[in-house]
């Protein structure tokens, strides 16, 4: 499925396939999970080499930049939530003369977004070109992180307080899959960096990208991202670290009591095994309160025990 939104008559607008001519030079075609067979008919429309599609889509999901021929290959790394899961997806970015080609399997949000905005508001693009459209496209994406990490940051500060609060399990599986989360965002967010850190310096991309004043921001922007996601990581590395301190204090209370109700029973057991030995001769076993006295020194131990473990502070 593919969507063509052409700059005709100074605006952009959604046209169908039978209205693309040879006379439409600057264009954004939008390709979601295309396959071969529709991505060769448009690329030939185009007179872009057809041999170059199984380059193109190839499932290649690291952020990258390649100059193949007279196009831009690049690969960016997006956001993306499925089955309210989040997860990170390859944006395919192909410029060719006067085309933007967008190719991409998920939906990505901040791409529609930008698509449908600008065939209605321009305004932000401060010019109508390859290079302002890309960088556009680019920073929006990475907006869309920014925004994903900041809703990160607070849901990982509730978390803290109730793990440490409830030790609650769905609390730490949350706790593991928010570090994996940010993990994978990390690895997409620094190969992203990469890209732009590209067409900023490399001068062979001057043909595709003329102008690279806004990229340095978004570099400076993606960096910055970058710590921010470390930080949170960071944070939940020590919410861990808290919650099995605290963990391991519940425990010592627990086997602190244990061992103070061991120790109360030591003198009744003491007694009562003494008692319990077969010797013929043992002080007051024939004697008539013999029971009730022995009965009395255990629970006096008993009481003994437990009062040196108050007077001690073991309580």
């Amino acid at each position: 499925m593919h969507s063509i939104i052409a700059y005709k008559n100074g605006i952009f607008k959604k046209i169908g396939d039978e209205e693309f001519n040879s006379l439409i030079r600057f264009s954004i075609i939008d390709f979601t999970d295309p396959s071969e067979a529709e991505l060769k008919t448009f690329l030939d429309r185009i007179e872009f080499d057809v041999s170059y599609t199984d380059f193109i889509l190839s499932k290649n999901e690291i952020p990258c930049i390649v100059h193949k021929g007279d196009f831009l290959y690049i690969v960016f790394g997006t956001s993306i939530s499925k089955n309210k899961q989040l997860g990170t997806a390859p944006l395919i970015i192909v410029l060719y003369k006067g085309f933007i080609i967008l190719i991409h399997k998920e939906h990505i949000k901040p791409l529609s977004d930008l698509l449908d905005e600008i065939q209605t508001d321009t305004s932000r693009l401060v010019k109508l070109s390859i290079s302002n459209i890309l960088y556009q496209i680019l920073a929006d994406i990475n907006d869309d992180f920014v925004a994903i990490v900041d809703k990160l940051g607070n849901e990982i500060e509730i978390t803290e307080e109730r793990l440490v609060k409830f030790h609650d399990q769905n609390d730490v599986k949350r706790v593991y899959s928010l570090r994996k989360t940010l993990l994978f965002f990390k690895s997409v967010l620094r190969r992203n960096n990469n890209v732009v850190a590209m067409i900023i310096r490399e001068e062979t991309l001057r043909q595709f990208i003329k102008d690279t004043s806004n990229y340095s921001p978004l570099y400076n922007s993606i960096n910055q991202l970058i710590n921010l996601v470390d930080f949170y990581r960071e944070m939940l590395t020590e919410v861990m670290q808290i919650y099995e301190g605290a963990l391991a204090n519940r425990l010592n209370e627990i086997m602190k009591y244990f061992g103070v109700i061991a120790s109360i029973f030591l003198w009744p057991v003491l007694v009562s095994s003494i008692y319990g030995m077969n010797f013929k001769y043992i002080p007051l076993a024939s004697h008539i309160y013999g029971f009730y006295i022995m009965l009395g020194i255990m629970v006096v131990g008993a009481l003994i025990t437990l009062a040196i473990f108050k007077k001690k502070k073991w309580l």
